[in-house]
């Protein structure tokens, strides 16, 4: 006996069932802008480009005062420091030269200094407090400063008199600072010999 066979109807494939999108919807005429509307964004473009400007001029001015101001300020601040012997002078201590270890806040007795100045009276606190920043952080990054700081116990003022205790952290900042020196000073040397 044969069997039956058994036949079901095909079902229709997914893809042959998927309807395509339907069509964009035509471009619709967009109005323009009314009259009204683009004279007040061009004024207000006006306006903007107008105030633009003006702040370029603005600035351009106040960078122009700024270095006329420093320009005036930085040689009477950097004469006057200078000239102090907490800048210039030199103590051996066991044979290292060191400068005098800084107080802290002497920046502050520095510029109320300047600021009482009336050839100064014309610039601002921030010219003066730059220009006075910029030379005491290139004396306090000479190595003879650093070696100072771990071979003084004190802090000196403005007139060379001790007013604070060095803290032990900043001592060891110090020798911290003094230890990168002479590795670049080292490394310096190995990359340009001198020849002899």
């Amino acid at each position: 006996m044969k069997r039956p066979t058994l036949t079901l109807p095909k079902k229709p494939s997914p893809l042959a069932q998927a309807t395509p999108p339907p069509p964009p919807p035509p471009p619709t005429a967009q109005t323009p802008n009314p009259p009204k509307q683009k004279s007040a964004k061009n004024k207000q473009m006006k306006e903007k480009e107008k105030r633009r400007l003006e702040n370029i001029r603005l600035a351009s001015e106040a960078s122009a005062r700024n270095r006329e101001q420093f320009a005036k300020a930085r040689p009477i601040i950097n004469a006057y420091l200078s000239s102090k012997l907490i800048f210039q002078e030199t103590v051996f201590i066991d044979d290292v030269e060191c400068f005098r270890p800084l107080m802290i806040g002497i920046h502050k007795q520095v510029f109320n200094l300047f600021r009482a100045d009336p050839e100064l009276a014309d610039c601002t606190n921030t010219v003066i407090s730059r220009i006075i920043n910029v030379f005491i952080i290139r004396h306090i990054k000479k190595p003879q400063y650093i070696a100072g700081m771990f071979k003084f116990d004190n802090r000196f003022d403005f007139d060379i008199n001790p007013v604070e205790v060095i803290s032990d952290e900043h001592k060891a900042r110090a020798v911290e600072m003094m230890q990168n020196l002479n590795t670049q000073a080292a490394q310096t040397a190995q990359a340009h010999p001198q020849v002899v």
